[in-house]
């Protein structure tokens, strides 16, 4: 019989160098559980070391079942209750944004010091551990700067370094009762109430739609600018419409679009081998 993963709780954590630090995700299906293992595997292959642990927030409308994938890969599970806007406020191109005000639990205090927050549905490309060298108190949040956006400054949301608050969570809560515009999300949010923000490069987090585009970031080249990245979002499919790797079919025709990095086309393949790899419980 095979024995159940230990249930390790963030209060079981040992310190390092006086505080309690950890990665985060959140997860709030099936879908985005297997992300969140893509993620955690990717952080380990790239050196991330098993004293740095691994915490997923998971709604607890996700089968236990599911959730138990995720404690046998040796992350920490945090159950949290779903979060979900108005249905006036939706409108979205993917339904993969409906829950994502739910990421705002990763705000809460839960014994952590500070936390490197990832969204699962980035494939990171380098070691990400230097950034718990930033320095959060007085509540400064760092963020790469949302470069895709017209209004600036701007920080994305996909990375962020914070000492977890309370306080801040509640003020962004008392915002979302009364969202001054419909598709307020957790961006507009997080950038209309956290004041305190160090901005990291751009080139941290780039959208896999923008592989070949001419913005350069201060690098000589985009084969450059490629190789300094940390983490590619995917926010375009094959044919360049909004979506994610999952939302294709494999047997679509790839490298149908002749400017296209071939990275842009080699993270789709890299991805569907790390579902393969991590998740061979989910179909598609």
């Amino acid at each position: 019989m095979q024995e159940e993963p230990r249930r390790v709780k963030i209060d079981d954590l040992p310190k390092v160098n006086g505080s309690r630090i950890a990665y985060m995700l959140y997860a709030t299906d099936s879908r985005s559980v297997c992300n969140a293992l893509i993620t955690a595997s990717n952080l380990r292959q790239l050196g991330t070391p098993p004293h740095i642990p691994i915490v997923a927030l998971v709604s607890t409308s996700v089968e236990e079942s599911v959730v138990e994938h995720l404690r046998k890969a040796s992350i920490i599970v945090e159950l949290v209750r779903p979060w979900r806007p108005k249905t006036s406020l939706l409108g979205l191109e993917s339904s993969i944004w409906e829950e994502s005000l739910t990421k705002l639990h990763i705000f809460e205090e839960r014994g952590l010091d500070k936390v490197v927050y990832l969204d699962a549905d980035m494939y990171i490309h380098r070691n990400l551990d230097h950034l718990f060298n930033h320095d959060v108190s007085n509540g400064v949040l760092w963020a790469p700067t949302a470069y895709y956006t017209s209004q600036q400054p701007f920080f994305g949301s996909t990375l962020m370094i914070f000492a977890p608050s309370n306080a801040q969570l509640a003020k962004m809560l008392d915002r979302l009762k009364r969202p001054p515009h419909e598709k307020y999300f957790d961006m507009d949010v997080l950038n209309d109430i956290w004041t305190t923000v160090n901005y990291l490069p751009p080139h941290y987090v780039v959208l896999n739609s923008d592989l070949n585009s001419q913005k350069l970031f201060g690098f000589s080249n985009t084969t450059e600018r490629i190789a300094n990245t940390y983490a590619t979002h995917f926010s375009a499919k094959a044919d360049g419409t909004y979506g994610k790797p999952w939302e294709m079919s494999r047997a679509a025709k790839l490298r149908t679009r002749a400017w296209a990095s071939p990275l842009f086309y080699k993270l789709f393949q890299l991805y569907w081998t790390a579902q393969d790899k991590n998740c061979p419980w989910i179909e598609g």
